[in-house]
């Protein structure tokens, strides 16, 4: 199968003292959970324009995809829960990245595939080799959009997983 990079809203912040609580949290948000599964690379082309997936990791883009690495998940953590924790994105960081989806206007279906349609071609050419069409992304994205204005309008962070 692979694996998948999933997305849950989390309350509060994540750092190793909490994990219990946040696994528990990830269980209890199941039902608002955004599984990007094999489409997360081809997402971030789109949104970042770019042929190469995951080439700034600073980025907005990767944020939206990744959230910012860094978080340390322990060993035993995947031993206990059956994943890995691979990132985070604080409450301020939703807001940002929530904004930025805003204002370039693809948290709408017409504004999503009007970005679409002005992807460079290499990109295009990418996103189709990998067998992705604008309907599939674009049934990812509505899913990760509505995820982030979830996240932003009740002040939560998301955590993001590897299972």
């Amino acid at each position: 199968m692979g694996i998948s990079v999933k997305l849950y809203p989390v309350n509060g912040q994540v750092t190793e003292e909490n994990f219990d609580a946040v696994a528990n949290e990830i269980e209890l948000n199941k039902e608002k959970e955004v599984d990007l599964y094999k489409i997360t690379p081809d997402l971030y082309m789109l949104l970042a324009n770019s042929p190469e997936p995951f080439e700034d990791s600073d980025s907005i883009e990767f944020h939206t995809i990744m959230g910012r690495i860094g978080l340390n998940s322990k060993d035993n953590f995947e031993d206990k829960y059956g994943y890995s924790l691979l990132s985070m994105l604080s409450t301020e960081g939703i807001k940002e990245v929530f904004d930025w989806i805003k204002s370039k206007r693809i948290d709408s279906e017409s504004g999503f595939y009007s970005h679409f349609d002005k992807l460079n071609d290499e990109v295009k050419e990418m996103i189709d080799g990998f067998g992705s069409s604008a309907e599939e992304l674009y049934s990812y994205f509505k899913e990760l959009s509505a995820l982030y204005k979830f996240s932003a309008e009740n002040n939560c962070a998301i955590v993001f997983t590897l299972q």
